[in-house]
C-alpha cells in the first residue's frame, strides 16, 4: 500500500476532519490542541488562518507523524507547494483547479476539490 493511499485510508477511518478557521494564529493553535486531546488527529488548516504555512510547519515540528494535516482553501500550485513543504498531507481546493491536481500528484499528496457548483470547475 503507497503512503497515499495509507494516508486516504487514515482520513475515511477517521470518520471527521475538523476544519480550522480562526482569527489568530495562536487561536488555531488552542483549537489544535483541544481537538486533538479529544483523539482527533486529522485536521485541516485553512489559509484564512493568519501564518497558516507558519501553524502547519509548526504542528508538523511537533507532533510529527502523530498528526495528518491538511491545508484548506488553497486557491493555487504557489500556496499548495508552501503548505505540502510546511508538512500538508492533503490539500482541499474550492474548486477543481488541474494545475492543482498536477502539483498535488507531483508531490505524492492527497488533493481534495470541493465542486458544488459547475461553474467552480477550472479548465
Amino acid at each position: 500500500m503507497s503512503q497515499k493511499s495509507e494516508k486516504l485510508g487514515i482520513m475515511l477511518e477517521g470518520g471527521v476532519i475538523p476544519v480550522i478557521r480562526a482569527r489568530s494564529a495562536d487561536e488555531a493553535l488552542k483549537v489544535v490542541e483541544a481537538i486533538r486531546k479529544g483523539g482527533i488527529n486529522t485536521i485541516e488548516i485553512t489559509m484564512t488562518v493568519p501564518g497558516a504555512i507558519g501553524v502547519m510547519e509548526r504542528l508538523a515540528k511537533e507532533a510529527g507523524d502523530e498528526i495528518l494535516l491538511g491545508a484548506g482553501s488553497v486557491l493555487d500550485p504557489e500556496t499548495a507547494r508552501a503548505s505540502i513543504l510546511a508538512g500538508a498531507e492533503f490539500i482541499v481546493g474550492p474548486c477543481l483547479s488541474p494545475q492543482l491536481v498536477r502539483l498535488c500528484k507531483r508531490y505524492s499528496k492527497i488533493v481534495i476539490p470541493r465542486v458544488n457548483l459547475a461553474r467552480r470547475v477550472r479548465a
